[in-house]
């Protein structure tokens, strides 16, 4: 029940609490978003792991959900980043449906978080964080201080509206507004809309427990609001969903079809939540009764929240697959495959969390080194033996492989916007490195070997077996090379990069032979045979460049210094 004041109405000031309430609210999300971001670069690499290393088994995947959101302080963000990994092909569907069950319960933590009264050290938080945070030159605590300062901006939001809202516990019109809402499918109308406004459910619940600090709001509407909130907080994993892939559109639908059956079969029970967070929290003795429930309200509110999810979570974890299925039944396979040229792993929704952005241009560039190391495989007999036609396809897939190799470095540009940690860094240069040694072996391959194959046709050169014989191995040992280094790129083996520059002066020696034994043959030989030689010098000299680049990927992989010019 609403408790009201007998003390005389005063004249509210509407405009000085419109700005205290806005205020306060923008002070809120920013010191929200701020420690968000500031958490989640301390600990990008750790939630990349953990997410990389999820299994199967349901509780790990409700733990691991439950500790991200409650580190990252945004459901919103976790169900995003799953929405990026599925994209991406990280994680299956399946394992992010308990992801999905534990951040709804991590989420509530915010709530947990900010029902504590500690507003008067608001702005002590602030001091402390941000000095230090300018103070502290190592990355690591200088995030985490960075994060405080964003706590007490959450606090200092918090009360300016807790303050806003004090002249409105005499406002008659406002207390009967606010008595409506004790209708269920009124509160959760109300909570639905603000949180698909602003996008943020914590931002609901934080207006919810600054009305509750004024005792302005009964919990049974509280309770209401914050259901419509979870339904809400939806919409931004669908939006992530959209123009993604089909296994990524089904994260999102998983995320609302869990947020609203679970709300719509608890509507009936709201008065039993209330009574259940009461008894967790009771009413102090002493104080006033409007006074008692201002005090008292904020916790019952946040208890409600965390019990409601967490009951949900553990009653429903055994029908995660149900989840999925529903899922997949949604959202159907599309009638048309997707186009096998463009990029597979390069998700918006991860650009958030450099480090898992990182891994998905790692993962592109593997694919691309497939489709290079392909070409190479190739390009011995469309070279040797082709006509026009065939020289032209190859051609055709160096222009494939450029598109994609354009789409990593514009992803890349696009990561280099976020603050990278210097593991980041280096790891960014690296990948950019590996690409673009991966552009100039899909050069050599597409574009100069093609042209070479072009002038043998033009010129009707006839190769001889020595000829043909001599580019055979040495076309064999580059690929192996180039395999070499396309596997220490894909798995990060890191003997295969050795094994890759340790061919070096093999192949060296093989071009050297070449070299003389040609000259020897040339002695006295025709114009035509000089052209011959020249075709098999070029062809050679492509494939030479071609292993100076794969070693180059090699000793990237292996943070050896040096720009790689020893391997010439």
């Amino acid at each position: 029940m609403l408790l009201q004041g007998t003390a005389p109405a005063p004249a509210i000031d509407w405009l000085l609490l419109a700005m205290l309430l806005l205020g306060g609210l923008a002070l809120f999300l920013f010191g929200l978003e701020h420690m968000s971001q500031s958490l989640r670069s301390a600990a990008g690499e750790r939630l990349k792991d953990v997410l990389k290393r999820l299994t199967e088994h349901r509780f790990s995947g409700l733990l691991t959900g439950f500790f991200v959101t409650a580190l990252t302080q945004s459901s919103s963000v976790t169900t995003v980043m799953l929405v990026g990994f599925v994209g991406a092909g990280l994680m299956k569907l399946s394992q992010t449906v308990a992801v999905i069950m534990g951040s709804n319960v991590g989420t509530t933590m915010t709530a947990q978080i900010i029902a504590f009264k500690v507003s008067h050290y608001a702005l002590l938080l602030v001091a402390i964080g941000y000095l230090s945070s300018l103070a502290i030159r190592r990355r690591e605590p200088k995030l985490w201080f960075s994060a405080l300062a964003g706590l007490g901006l959450i606090f200092y939001g918090m009360e300016l509206m807790s303050t806003a809202m004090q002249p409105l516990r005499s406002h008659q019109p406002f207390i009967e507004m606010m008595l409506s809402l004790e209708h269920p499918l009124a509160g959760l109308a109300v909570g639905f809309l603000f949180t698909a406004l602003v996008q943020s459910s914590s931002a609901t619940i934080a207006l919810l427990i600054a009305l509750g600090s004024q005792g302005l709001v009964s919990l049974p509407a509280a309770i209401a609001i914050a259901f419509g909130a979870e339904v809400g907080t939806c919409i931004t994993a669908l939006l992530a969903g959209l123009g993604n892939s089909t296994e990524a559109r089904r994260v999102a639908v998983v995320h609302i079809l869990f947020n609203l059956l679970t709300v719509l079969a608890s509507l009936p029970f709201i008065g039993a939540l209330s009574r259940l967070a009461m008894l967790i929290s009771p009413l102090p003795v002493g104080p006033s009764p409007l006074d008692a429930l201002a005090t008292v309200l904020p916790r019952q509110i946040a208890n409600s929240l965390t019990f409601f999810n967490l009951f949900w979570a553990l009653a429903l974890l055994p029908a995660t697959g149900v989840f999925a299925a529903m899922a997949r039944r949604i959202i159907r396979e599309p009638a048309q495959a997707p186009d096998p040229d463009a990029p597979q792993f390069l998700t918006a929704q991860l650009l958030a969390t450099p480090p898992a952005a990182l891994e998905m241009v790692r993962r592109e560039l593997s694919r691309q080194a497939q489709q290079v190391v392909a070409m190479l495989v190739d390009s011995r007999e469309l070279v040797l033996n082709a006509d026009n036609e065939g020289l032209a396809s190859l051609r055709a897939r160096d222009r494939q492989a450029d598109r994609l190799h354009d789409a990593i470095v514009e992803y890349l540009g696009r990561i280099s916007l976020s603050t990278l940690s210097e593991s980041d860094s280096h790891d960014f240069l690296a990948l950019m490195r590996c690409g673009n040694a991966l552009w100039h072996i899909s050069n050599l391959v597409g574009d100069q070997l093609v042209h070479l194959g072009s002038e043998r046709i033009r010129d009707g050169l006839l190769l001889d077996e020595p000829v043909r014989e001599t580019i055979g191995h040495v076309h064999a040992s580059v690929l192996e090379a180039c395999r070499l280094a396309q596997r220490a790129l894909a798995d990060g083996d890191l003997q295969a990069a050795r094994d890759c520059r340790a061919m070096k002066h093999s192949i060296s020696a093989m071009m050297a032979d070449a070299r003389l034994g040609e000259a020897a043959r040339l002695r006295g030989s025709s114009a035509e045979a000089m052209n011959v030689y020249g075709f098999e010098m070029g062809v050679l000299e492509c494939y030479k460049r071609t292993y100076y680049y794969a070693a180059r990927i090699a000793k990237t992989l292996l943070h050896v210094d040096g720009d790689g010019e020893d391997d010439d």
